[in-house]
């Protein structure tokens, strides 16, 4: 996998990290990013 780009890596990692957090937690990200 290390044929993959920083990007990907990064948008993988959000991801995984996404499964973990409570749903309210990733509303506010998505809020704060959006």
């Amino acid at each position: 996998s290390s044929q993959l780009s920083p990007a990907t890596l990064a948008l993988e990692r959000e991801e995984q990290s996404r499964r973990h957090v409570p749903s309210v937690w990733s509303n506010t990200v998505s809020r704060a990013s959006a």
